[in-house]
């Protein structure tokens, strides 16, 4: 989905730790839409404001791994 940041033009290809801010601003809700659409079944008794809360907490390590990987 970074990537897709980068097709879309709303980020430049030579990110890093400078655009964590605007990388999780641009992701978390894509992400939640994105697991609402595919997993919605899997879901449907959790609720909506954990599962933001959890990719929350996650979504930083995982995109500070692909900023580190990057290098």
């Amino acid at each position: 989905m970074i990537y897709k940041l980068i097709d879309e033009v709303s980020l430049q290809a030579n990110f890093g730790m400078q655009d964590m801010a605007l990388i999780l601003k641009q992701l978390s809700s894509r992400i939640v839409e994105d697991i609402l659409q595919e997993e919605s079944e899997q879901i449907a008794s959790f609720d909506l404001k954990e599962i933001r809360k959890v990719i929350g907490k996650q979504l930083p390590a995982l995109i500070k791994e692909v900023i580190d990987a990057k290098k």
